[in-house]
């Protein structure tokens, strides 16, 4: 589902260490109000930022429309959360 997305051999090989972590690669497909739309390989899932990223971020570091985030993708009927937002 992700390559439809613009999901790439260079991107998996970028994402190697966040993926020893646990967690999923994700395309950010909506932006509103401090939650957002990912499309993964689990679907759409909505998500929110961590504390630590909220905290951290630098200016304009927090997740906007067609970014690829490392997300841990949470239960069902959970939000997912996003620790990372992958370089631009």
């Amino acid at each position: 589902m992700l390559k439809s997305y613009g999901w790439s051999d260079e991107l998996q090989r970028q994402f190697t260490a966040h993926a020893a972590e646990g967690l999923i690669p994700g395309r950010v497909v909506l932006q509103q109000r401090g939650l957002y739309g990912l499309a993964t390989d689990l679907g759409e899932i909505r998500a929110e930022i961590s504390g630590r990223l909220a905290r951290d971020a630098p200016a304009g570091g927090y997740p906007a429309a067609g970014d690829w985030v490392a997300a841990a993708a949470g239960s069902v009927g959970e939000r997912a959360v996003i620790h990372q937002v992958l370089p631009r």
